[in-house]
């Protein structure tokens, strides 16, 4: 069985490495990558296998210069389409799924890895983007939701489908064993709040730093970069905020470090976003695996289903006294740490389920369709 990974970035997302990894270690499996380089000059490839980068320059964060480019990505996977023949068409997101739909060919199983549904602030151009995506399922044979609170978004869609949460393969990337997980705040003296990702949506980390700053003894951490990590930097530059430590690009591997020194993780995204509302932010799942107590956005799925198991905090982070109860609460009962951390052991006693058990679920789905064909 021969799979195309089709990317809109190259280095591929965290989430397409996972599959391709795994994949790549079944026997009857060829795993090629074609991703699109936006930004900067190709020094060496990262993922093993054989990969095909389409290197055009087009703005990160910039959906109009993307929009305009994109056809020429989709020429250049045409060629690649032919050249390698594959059998199966993974594509990460609906603009990929789009192209995927003009690219399948007759025998090929065409894959919609749903990271994220559509969203817009604008009404007409989600309404569009909805349409885009619409259209592209009529080809689409299976697909794999990255949050379970999609499901009921598509629930038109009679083909295969499968949940397939990011959760961390852990086992893999990180020496550190569950049990060896220290479950107690590290430092009396500072409770420290770590931002762990992509950095974007730069004005709710700003109001973090800001809120906080009324609060001696905590810190604030982010770890990573983005699109607006200039903005960030910058606003740093500017102000005293000595609370604040960033360090920029990690590798993955690394991420067990920081949450180790973590007490909490900040995942908090833009509740009026379409995609937010029903997303699962990957630091939940991590969040879980070391024993780190998140905190989400109110008035959505995700931060309603922690509030419910208990599981983590919530904070609107657009009402200043919401966020005044949120460190209040951490702050000066320190009781509610270790109430959630029993919460997070019985959840996870129940939910005890791996990356490779998905992904052995995902591999059975593409066997069975490939098999009729």
């Amino acid at each position: 069985m021969k799979i195309l990974i089709i990317d809109s970035n190259y280095p591929i997302n965290t989430r397409n490495s996972k599959i391709g990894d795994f994949l790549r270690h079944k026997q009857d499996v060829t795993v090629i990558i074609s991703a699109w380089l936006r930004q900067g000059t190709l020094l060496s490839k990262e993922a093993s296998g054989k990969e095909y980068i389409f290197e055009y320059p087009s703005k990160l964060g910039d959906r109009y210069s993307k929009v305009m480019n994109i056809f020429r990505y989709f020429k250049y996977l045409k060629k690649v389409n032919h050249i390698e023949k594959p059998d199966v068409l993974l594509c990460s997101h609906y603009d990929m799924l789009f192209l995927g739909y003009f690219l399948k060919k007759k025998g090929q199983i065409l894959v919609y890895e749903n990271l994220d549904v559509p969203t817009h602030s604008n009404s007409l151009v989600l309404k569009t983007l909805q349409a885009i995506e619409k259209f592209s399922l009529k080809k689409t044979d299976f697909m794999a939701l990255a949050s379970r609170f999609y499901v009921d978004l598509y629930s038109k869609f009679t083909k295969d489908i499968l949940v397939l949460e990011n959760i961390p393969n852990l086992n893999k990337n990180t020496e550190v064993a569950p049990d060896k997980v220290n479950n107690t705040i590290h430092n009396p003296d500072k409770i420290v709040i770590s931002f762990i990702g992509g950095v974007r949506y730069v004005d709710i980390l700003i109001k973090l730093i800001t809120f906080s700053a009324a609060y001696k003894n905590v810190e604030i951490r982010i770890y990573g970069e983005g699109h607006e990590s200039h903005i960030l930097k910058s606003f740093l530059a500017n102000e005293a905020y000595s609370h604040v430590k960033i360090t920029g690009r990690y590798d993955y591997s690394e991420i067990s470090n920081f949450y180790l020194i973590s007490d909490y993780i900040w995942a908090v995204y833009p509740s009026d976003n379409h995609n937010v509302k029903y997303a699962i932010s990957n630091k939940f799942h991590e969040s879980l695996f070391f024993d780190r107590p998140g905190i989400y956005a109110k008035n959505t799925c995700l931060g309603q289903f922690v509030e419910h198991e208990n599981i983590g905090l919530t904070v609107d982070y657009k009402d200043d006294e919401s966020l005044k109860q949120l460190f209040d609460k951490i702050v000066e009962d320190k009781s509610i740490y270790n109430e959630l951390l029993s919460s997070i052991a019985k959840y996870k006693e129940k939910n005890d389920v791996s990356w490779d058990q998905s992904m052995n679920e995902f591999y059975a789905v593409l066997v069975k369709l490939v098999g009729k064909k």
